[in-house]
């Protein structure tokens, strides 16, 4: 079923319509979140939590690509349960890749702070000079991705948007895994002289 039909079984309040995401985006979305909160239950519950949202968004919003809107739905229930988790210590994908990311803003004389700041920055939303910070970063980082080709764009972007694990990417991609870090490694130095070079850092 195309999105736009999904929309108009929203908008007239259709049941069908919670039906025909499971059935369209449910494996999309149940990969996506798993990798940022780390376990079966929590996943189960942020996909309902996806769905319930969607219903209660849609109408009156009428988004001009569903299947974006709903991911990105999904990836912010999804990292809000993550922060409720962090409290607990879990590891996930998602936690490994931000750790990576914080390197970038991390020296050997202040890593513990420039860290720490960076992480706050990333994970929070509720302090509004915060939110500036993040949508500047947001835009830097956009702006570099487009420069890119479109491999080192998708290992980018699976890796740090949607958690992926390396090997994941690997099969993804068709490469080996030693390539994936290679590519990750080097981009991650890319990303910092251009924030550099933005005067982010």
């Amino acid at each position: 079923m195309e999105d736009e039909k999904i929309m108009e079984l929203l908008f007239q309040r259709s049941d069908r319509a919670l039906l025909q995401i499971k059935q369209q985006y449910g494996k999309m979305l149940d990969i996506m979140t798993f990798h940022i909160v780390g376990n079966r239950e929590d996943t189960e519950e942020c996909i309902n939590d996806v769905l319930f949202a969607v219903w209660n968004s849609i109408p009156p919003n009428r988004p001009s690509c569903f299947r974006a809107y709903l991911m990105k739905t999904a990836r912010n229930l999804a990292i809000k349960k993550y922060h409720f988790n962090w409290a607990e210590k879990r590891n996930t994908h998602y936690k490994i890749s931000l750790d990576e990311l914080t390197e970038l803003f991390d020296d050997k004389s202040n890593r513990k702070t420039k860290g720490n700041q960076y992480r706050t920055v990333m994970e929070s939303s509720e302090n509004v000079q915060m939110e500036l910070e993040v949508k500047e970063l947001a835009s830097i980082i956009n702006n570099w991705l487009l420069e890119l080709s479109k491999e080192k764009r998708g290992i980018f972007v699976s890796r740090y948007w949607y958690g992926d694990s390396v090997e994941e990417i690997a099969e993804l991609f068709d490469i080996s895994k030693s390539k994936v870090k290679v590519v990750l490694h080097r981009l991650r130095k890319e990303l910092k002289k251009r924030l550099e070079k933005e005067g982010y850092m």
